[in-house]
């Protein structure tokens, strides 16, 4: 099962981040973008593990911090990859965010398991193979505060042929106002 440690959205907010998605791929001549279900703010990569490894990837979420803190989300970018990018939301700076995120590597090194060892770079993806009619940088979106949800483990798997992303084990945020 391919997994990652995500946060995850109200409702409310990934309704929002829809609209964001939908002025982008109003400019897309070629892209696949995700669905509102799928929006979220991967904190690590884990990838392929074992079912029977599935309770210790659950521990560690117990391990971390659920206060909540503020996300605000405000500008567009992109990674490219040859001809195409994967487009994405980013968010600005949040020390509470990158201590989360360093506090979640830490616990998997003392775990001692598996993880994408690439420096962390938050962004909440839109699209993957996306053909632009414009430049990124000419995308100008207002601050959207986020309201997070929860702390996740999530598990990526197709069904039809869809694309989904479905929490496996959640943890709600403390103090949350939302």
């Amino acid at each position: 099962m391919r997994v990652f440690y995500a946060i995850t959205f109200t409702e409310k907010t990934k309704e929002k981040l829809s609209f964001y998605r939908d002025s982008l791929s109003n400019h897309a001549l070629k892209g696949k973008f995700v669905t509102k279900d799928n929006i979220h703010l991967t904190l690590e990569f884990i990838g392929e593990i074992k079912q029977a490894d599935l309770a210790v990837y659950e521990e560690v979420l117990d391990h971390l911090s659920h206060d909540s803190f503020p996300l605000v989300c405000n500008h567009v970018g992109e990674f490219p990859k040859k001809n195409k990018s994967v487009l994405w939301l980013g968010l600005k700076d949040s020390p509470d965010l990158i201590r989360l995120q360093k506090n979640l590597r830490k616990l998997l090194e003392v775990y001692d398991l598996p993880f994408e060892k690439r420096k962390y770079h938050p962004h909440i993806t839109m699209g993957r193979q996306v053909i632009l009619d414009i430049q990124t940088n000419d995308f100008m979106i207002p601050p959207l505060d986020l309201e997070i949800k929860s702390l996740a483990l999530m598990h990526s798997h197709r069904v039809k042929d869809i694309l989904t992303y479905e929490p496996i084990y959640e943890i709600e945020f403390s103090n949350n106002p939302y």
